[in-house]
């Protein structure tokens, strides 16, 4: 499909926190992420928004599914051989 993943900053998988650091590592994703959502541009998104052809959007939707059946293949146990 395309060439390029579409950009908006949004992460699909959240990434593993130790029981020691959680809390610390997710006040860190969260400022990060803020960070991301508001200094993403309103206007870039609504030209990704008109110009994405439906294609597109079904074949990211797949990607980014199989991304988290991936990641949560690895982090439970009920998926292990």
């Amino acid at each position: 499909m395309p060439d390029r993943a579409l950009s908006f900053p949004l992460p699909v998988v959240p990434p593993k926190f130790t029981p020691l650091t959680a809390a610390a590592q997710n006040r860190k994703l969260a400022q990060k992420l803020y960070a991301d959502f508001f200094a993403w541009p309103i206007e870039r998104s609504r030209k990704i928004l008109e110009t994405t052809p439906p294609e597109v959007w079904e074949w990211e939707g797949e990607k980014r599914a199989l991304q988290v059946f991936h990641a949560v293949a690895e982090r439970l146990s009920a998926f292990e051989d």
